[in-house]
């Protein structure tokens, strides 16, 4: 419907001028032209960057292009000098013509070997390198020119020559005078040695190139402005003159020099702003390095210039911004008056509301803001259309409430009743306000208890609690208004946390609302009422309801004193003493006598009964017409079957007719018997609940009113809150006794932390409790082996051990499983018999045992036993062990924890340095993330390469903030796809190469770290560096195969017994395997001075053995220090090996290795391998090749000792040949000449000589054989002179390897250079002396020394048996021509005949050439020639005997 508004006196309204369009288009264009500036500016700079981006591209482009093409020109040309300076030509006569003085035909001959390679080089074609070439000697004069003017000059003098004759240099030099005028040249140099490594001499080459010139006209090009120059190594600038393309050297200052040097040292990576020091303007510079040529390329653009291009703010340019601007402001009105037009209408609608015209709505047509405008316009006003209605019907509702307020107070006034008068109050709230549960709760004479008097509800199927008292200030929102005296409204009781839900709130309420009754400052009861809506009350409500609760106070209070006026005042005077009394009494007994006493001092039969569960016990009975207590009925009990509910109220229960059936009919029997006509209980109630009864009676015909009985109803309510404090009290001193055995408890066992101890404190408290005679145990579950341990155990002071049980067994399996106390006093095996307990040990009298319980679950159990005694244990003892078995779990749980958490502390500290320990020291990189893949800790050498000084700049970061957005985002996805599978990625395999072209690879593991539940809440990244793993395994691949190629080559030629063909097929399988570019082998001669090469590959190879190629062992070279060290050498780059001279022979090595042939400490020679590569050689290829050239030792000496062996038999062969024929000579000297020319036969080159030794101790030529003609050996050679002369006096052997170093050998031919003597010795007597020489170094070994040993014993025998026949046939000879001459001389007759006979064949016998015979007579007697005779020529001597007479002396 349409509600009509009361007209709105109308306010003077201010005038609006209406500018919202103008203002609206001003402040747009503004905000327009903000942008246009905006983008303009943006526009400026981005040219200005992409033009300074261009030229920086550019130069930079041009600058690495021609230094590309200086430096490729400066190494060819130092390439192209040292392969014509090691051409075998140049090469090979270089010396002479750098060292000839002379100009004879030698140095013809090698200057025009030399002029044809370098003209070569120099000759005007195509590809033409160098316009002339010059060589220098150390002195700086030029030997040699293809420019001839230029020889013998001294070029020395000139810087740019100068600077080059000790080193391999290249420059570009600008007018090198008076070689070249005003045009660049290309000076490039290269050190001259000779084949023993000595600088010799410089070779140079200039070359002229338009490459320089190209490059200053090319960059110049780029931009008019645009200036370029080269910065020489002696700080030269040479450009273009101004306006020209004229080279020349510009002069600088100082400070140029400087500025320059300051841009080289910034750089050439990018483009610098500078200050130029040639234009002084400010300009891009860049300062390019030509290494090859030690020498910079400047290049300079002005700034300006590039900057002029940008023309921003031309005329054309200001037209078109300014008719755009035109434009948007046209089109900006448009749209402002499409936006003002709506809102004016708006504005219209709204004061027509404003007026009072409610019905008037904006229309909707747009579906913009303005249209939800026009829309949110017409909510508001259906919202204030519905706001006026509620306000209409909140003022019914007040109107109602307050004529129910007023129908209270009327009742509240007339009431007579207080019974009557509350319940009506509830019905009336109940009826009026519809109100789910509305109660009253009246305050007791005490002022402690707000009791339930009068209830009323909605819902008849409502169980309403009966005699519900709520203690005054407890936590109950009853409780709370009767403390505080204030009203308490609850919104929603199911969120409400502050206030208990107890019985006073209904089941299904919502939200509560309480207001006390207040008589003054005295609190008279509450007025309680529930709803089952949500914020069923708000402020209204609760102010009707304190106005009906000060009504009802009133009401209620009126009521009070009219019932009380009626009771006996004395009656009330006795009831107050008594009331007091009992107030005062400090026991149980003394309420029940002051009771007892004063009910006896009424007109009323009364009983005092203790209620029962089932029964009512007479505690005292007074008659006021018997004389006498009524002890006889003391103590009886009187059966209660169904009464015990209706004293579970408050309230008297009147029975006025006690002949009618009733709940007591035990009692009312008992009252009937003594004339009773009608009687009133009135229950004690202590916590709610009826412990004691009055039940009073009266013979009267008269019932009993409740009005009357309301003091004994007070008596009987002090006389409950008296026993309520008893209860309390004891409760208290219960609690308190409790609370002590706690608090000795809890110091006993809080103070310690230690098992033992805490076990030992509980004993000794259970003791001081219970008494020390009691077996006391502790036993804990082990849920892991599911077994009970005794950890502590005490019996009779004595400390027992009890083996762990099996849960099940035993009593204590009982307490822990149903974790409640088992107390059995007697009969203890029956007792656990029937619980099914399995019995362990001895049986004691009395058991207990009370669990040890935590969070619902068993940790064990105290266990008390007394072995003597039975019914030792009381519900106390229990309560006691209850009472402390908590905190006594608490604290053996806490020492538990305790000890757990030390291991758990020290486990976590251990593992945390070891943590820290592994990921400072692990080699691999190490990184835990969280689940948003963050870094938590990395290792030390993660941090280290990726250059960050330390692992804590990755905490908190992701790896796009690490490794850059592009990479990092890559690595995030594979991660978060780890995580998302929860499956790790392991051994992952990623090669990277680095700046240097080196090949790295790591193997990558991601493994999800998941949590106790499987789910992943990180990344756990490992990144193991395996270059070595898989270069080792690449190399043991290699090596494998080189080792097998090895094992091949050792097989190949272990089975080769010929040295020359093994030699052959080792250094051509070598070559052929391994892929050298050659290979040799060297083999040391005899005195082991020079290392020959016996076998190498290749042409070259047999060039150099048909030479007789040899190095001196220890030289220089490589092979030479090999040999001599007996170790490898690797020279994996031979141009920086100082010692390294080139072969001609093979001009492209590189790299060199030479490897030692060696066995045992023996050095045999050296395998040599060159190859074309730099760094061709690692220590696997030198340990494969050590093997390899080990069994090429072996098999060396294995084919050395084959050829021995042969040649050794065959000596041996020959020798017997020898011996034989030299046995069967006929005498001595064709023994021996048969000897010397056998061993001539068998030793070809050899010169063969025996020496005998004759009388005179000398050495005398016996025979000689292969002796050139016309030479002959000394004749005679005294004993001890020469090394023939020692062997005789030695007698033994000597075998001299190089006769020039012994100093007893005696020249006799300079060609000879090794000797061989040993003496011919039979039965150590010396015969003579057989030697050999020979022209070679070192010709014999110990094989000839034994050979010749042999031949020489030999010769010994075959002289000494020649001598012995000779000796007999002479020795026969002269016994025969004994035997004759005494036959001739017997035959003569006179002593003339006989001595002439006798001289004559004496002189032939000895071969004399005269013999005399002198006769000698006494000299008694007369001397008297008595014969003489003479044989022989005579000379004037006379040779004859003479006989003195007697005979002859």
């Amino acid at each position: 419907m349409t509600v009509k508004a009361s007209p709105v006196t109308e306010k003077s309204r201010p005038q609006f001028k209406r500018r919202l369009a103008r203002r609206t288009v001003v402040q747009l264009l503004l905000l327009t032209m903000i942008p246009f500036l905006a983008i303009g500016g943006f526009a400026v700079l981005r040219l200005r960057t992409q033009l300074e981006q261009q030229i920086s591209t550019q130069v930079l482009s041009i600058s690495s292009y021609y230094a590309e093409q200086l430096n490729e020109l400066a190494k060819g040309r130092g390439d192209s000098l040292s392969e014509l300076i090691y051409t075998p030509r140049v090469f090979d006569n270089m010396s002479t013509v750098i060292e000839s003085n002379a100009r004879n035909s030698e140095y013809f001959q090698a200057r025009f070997s030399i002029q044809g390679e370098f003209f070569n080089y120099t000759t005007v074609t195509d590809d033409q390198l160098f316009d002339q070439l010059f060589v220098l000697r150390p002195d700086g004069t030029v030997a040699f020119s293809t420019n001839t003017s230029w020889e013998d000059q001294q070029f020395s003098d000139y810087p740019f020559i100068g600077k080059f004759m000790d080193s391999d240099n290249s420059e570009l030099i600008f007018n090198p005078e008076p070689l070249y005028s005003n045009q660049f040249v290309m000076i490039t140099s290269r050190i001259i040695r000779n084949e023993n490594g000595q600088h010799i001499g410089t070779v140079y080459g200039t070359t002229l190139t338009n490459l320089p010139w190209s490059l200053l006209t090319y960059a110049e090009t780029l931009l008019p402005a645009a200036r370029s120059y080269y910065f020489t190594n002696d700080q030269q600038l040479i450009g273009f003159e101004t306006g020209t393309k004229t080279l020349h050297a510009l002069d600088l200052t100082d400070s140029q020099r400087s500025s320059i040097q300051a841009l080289v040292d910034l750089g050439s990576d990018q483009l610098h702003t500078i200050q130029s020091a040639i234009t002084n303007v400010e300009s891009f510079a860049l300062a390019k390095p030509v290494k090859e040529l030690q020498t910079y390329l400047i290049f300079s653009i002005p700034t300006e210039t590039i900057y002029s291009q940008i023309q921003v703010f031309s005329p054309g340019t200001i037209a078109i911004f300014f008719a755009a601007i035109a434009v948007i402001g046209g089109l900006i009105y448009l749209g402002a008056n499409r936006i003002v037009k709506p809102l004016e209408g708006l504005s219209a609608i709204s004061q027509q509301f404003a007026r009072g015209d409610w019905s008037q709505r904006a229309v909707v047509d747009r579906d913009d803001e303005l249209g939800q405008l026009a829309f949110s316009y017409n909510q508001m006003a259906d919202e204030l259309q519905d706001i006026y209605n509620s306000l209409e019907a909140k003022v019914e509702q007040r109107s109602h409430q307050l004529r129910t307020a007023s129908e209270v107070a009327l009742l509240a006034t007339s009431g007579t009743n207080r019974e009557e008068m509350i319940q009506q109050a509830v019905d009336l709230l109940k009826d009026r306000f519809q109100f789910f549960y509305s109660a009253i709760y009246l305050i007791d004479e005490t002022g402690d208890y707000a009791n339930l008097r009068a209830t009323a509800t909605t819902d008849d199927e409502l169980t309403i609690p009966n005699n519900l008292r709520i203690p005054v200030g407890s936590k109950t929102v009853v409780g709370q208004v009767a403390a505080t005296l204030k009203p308490i409204v609850i919104a929603n009781l199911d969120d409400e946390h502050e206030f208990q839900q107890s019985a006073s709130t209904m089941i299904g309420s919502r939200s509560e609302a309480t207001a006390p009754m207040m008589l003054g400052n005295q609190l008279i009861g509450l007025i309680d009422i529930q709803s089952r809506s949500l914020a069923a009350f708000d402020s209204d409500t609760l102010s009707v309801l304190q106005t009906l609760a000060s009504q009802l106070a009133t009401g209620l209070r009126n009521v009070l004193l009219v019932e009380s006026s009626q009771v006996n005042l004395e009656e009330t005077a006795m009831l107050y003493r008594s009331s007091r009394q009992i107030t005062q009494a400090k026991t149980e007994a003394e309420v029940l006598q002051t009771l007892t006493e004063t009910l006896n001092k009424t007109n009323f039969l009364n009983l005092v009964l203790s209620v029962e569960e089932d029964s009512l016990k007479v505690i005292s009975f007074g008659d006021p017409k018997a004389s006498s207590v009524g002890s006889a009925v003391k103590g009886i009990s009187l059966p209660m079957q169904r009464g015990a509910a209706r004293l579970k109220d408050n309230a008297i229960l009147i029975l006025e007719n006690l002949q009618a059936s009733n709940e007591f009919e035990n009692l009312t029997a008992f009252l009937t018997r003594r004339s009773c006509r009608s009687a009133a209980l009135i229950p004690i109630l202590e916590n709610g609940r009826p412990t004691k009864l009055i039940a009073l009676g009266t013979r009267e015909s008269t019932p009993l009113s409740s009005s009357r009985l309301q003091p004994y109803a007070s008596l009987a309510e002090v006389a409950s809150t008296a026993f309520e404090r008893f209860t309390v009290l004891q409760t208290l001193q219960d609690r308190l006794a409790e609370l002590q055995v706690l608090e000795f408890v809890g110091q006993a066992v809080t103070a310690e932390t230690d098992p033992e101890q805490l076990y030992k404190a509980l004993h000794d408290v259970i003791s001081d409790q219970m008494g020390t005679d009691l077996s006391f145990a502790v036993a804990l579950f082990n849920s892991s082996t599911d077994q009970i341990e005794f950890p502590y155990s005490i019996d009779h002071g004595k400390q027992m051990t009890i083996p762990p049980l099996p849960l099940g067994e035993g009593m204590t399996s009982e307490v822990i499983k149903k974790q409640k106390p088992l107390v059995i006093n007697t009969n203890l095996e029956e007792a656990a018999q029937m619980l099914g307990a399995k019995l362990v040990g001895q049986l004691p009298k009395s058991w207990l045992g009370v669990p040890l319980v935590i969070a619902g679950n068993s940790i064990g159990a105290i266990i008390l036993q007394d072995m003597e005694k039975e019914n030792r244990f009381t519900q106390a003892d229990v309560n006691l062990l209850n009472t402390i078995s908590p905190q006594v779990a608490t604290a053996i749980r806490n020492s538990q924890l305790l000890a757990e958490m030390a291991k758990t502390v020290s486990a976590f500290e251990q593992e945390h340095f070891l943590l820290d320990t592994l990921l400072t020291n692990i080699s691999d990189r190490v990184a835990f993330k969280d689940a948003d893949l963050r870094y938590l800790r990395v290792s030390e050498i993660m941090a280290k390469d990726y250059g960050f000084k330390s692992a804590s700049f990755f905490i908190g970061k992701d790896d796009t903030q690490i490794m850059g957005s592009e990479v990092g985002q890559q690595i995030l996805a594979e991660e978060r796809q780890i995580l998302e599978s929860n499956q790790p990625v392991m051994d992952t395999v990623e090669k990277t190469v680095d700046d240097h072209g080196n090949e790295n690879w790591r193997a990558i593991s991601k493994l999800p770290m998941v949590d106790a539940s499987g789910q992943p809440v990180g990344l756990l990244g490992i990144s193991r560096d395996i270059t070595a793993v898989k270069k080792s395994e690449e190399l043991a691949q290699l090596r494998s195969q080189r080792l097998l190629t090895a094992a091949e080559i050792a097989r190949d030629t272990s089975g080769l017994l010929d040295l020359e063909v093994l030699l052959k097929n080792a250094v051509n399988l070598v070559l052929d395997r391994f892929g050298f570019y050659h290979a040799s082998i060297f083999l040391l001669d005899p005195l082991g001075e020079y290392a020959i090469l016996r076998e190498s590959t290749g042409d070259a190879g047999a060039r150099m053995k048909s030479i007789g190629h040899k190095l001196a062992v220890g030289s220089s070279s490589i092979v030479g220090q090999t040999t001599a060290r007996g170790e490898p050498l690797v020279v994996n780059e031979v141009r920086k090996f100082e010692n390294y001279f080139p072969n001609p022979l093979l001009p492209d090595t590189r790299a060199e290795m030479a490897i030692p042939l060696k066995m045992a400490n023996r050095i045999l020679g050296a395998l040599d391998v060159q190859s074309t590569k730099i760094n061709a050689f690692t220590k696997e290829d030198v340990q494969t090749l050590q093997i390899l050239a080990d069994q090429l030792a072996i098999a060396i000496i294995n084919a050395e000792l084959y050829t021995s062996s042969q040649e050794t038999l065959a000596q041996h062969r020959f020798l017997h040949q020898i011996s034989a024929a030299a046995s069967s000579s006929q005498n001595v000297d064709d023994a021996l000449r048969t000897t010397v020319q056998g061993m001539q036969v068998a030793r070809k080159e050899d010169r063969v000589s025996i020496h005998i030794v004759n009388n005179r101790g000398e050495l005398l030529l016996a025979a000689i054989a292969g002796y050139p003609a016309g030479q002959r050996p000394t004749e005679v050679i005294p004993v001890g002179e020469g090394i023939i002369g020692r062997v005789a006096m030695e007698k033994r052997p000597a075998r001299v390897a190089d006769v020039l170093t012994d100093p007893y050998y005696v020249p006799t031919d300079d060609a000879i250079r090794s000797e061989l003597a040993v003496p011919i010795i039979y039965t150590d007597r010396l015969l003579g002396v057989l030697n050999l020489e020979s022209e070679k170094v070192a010709a014999y070994n110990e094989n000839d020394e034994e050979i010749l040993s042999t031949m020489a014993a030999n010769l010994g025998s075959i002289i000494a048996n020649a001598q012995l026949v000779s000796q007999v046939q002479h020795q026969v000879e002269r016994q025969q021509q004994i035997f004759e001459i005494t036959s001739k001389i017997r035959r003569s007759v006179d002593m003339k005949s006989i001595l002439e006979t006798s001289t004559s064949e004496l002189c032939k016998a000895l071969r004399a050439q005269k013999a005399t015979i002198r006769l000698t007579v006494d000299a008694e007697d007369s001397t008297t020639d008595a014969a003489q005779a003479t044989h022989g020529n005579h000379n004037g001597h006379d040779s004859g005997a003479k006989s003195n007479g007697k005979g002859a002396k």
